[in-house]
C-alpha cells in the first residue's frame, strides 16, 4: 500500500472516532445537568440542523437551483 493511503486511512479513523462539538456538548450537559439537560441540548442541536436546512433550501430556491 502506498504511504499516502495509509496516512489517509489513519487520519480518517481518528476523525470518524472523534465526537463532534455537538456530541461533546450534549454529553457534557448530560453529565453536569442530568438526563433532562442532555435531552434539551440534543433537541437544541436538532433545531439548529433544521434551521440550517431551511436556510439552504431558501438559498437554493432564490438561486433557482432544485434541491
Amino acid at each position: 500500500m502506498p504511504t499516502q493511503l495509509l496516512a489517509f486511512l489513519a487520519v480518517s479513523v481518528v476523525v470518524i472516532c472523534t465526537p463532534g462539538p455537538d456530541t461533546a456538548l450534549t454529553v457534557r450537559n448530560a453529565f453536569t445537568g442530568g438526563r433532562a439537560a442532555g435531552v434539551w441540548t440534543a433537541a437544541g442541536v436538532a433545531y439548529l440542523l433544521y434551521l440550517g436546512a431551511q436556510s439552504l433550501h431558501a438559498a437554493w430556491r432564490a438561486a433557482g437551483i432544485a434541491p
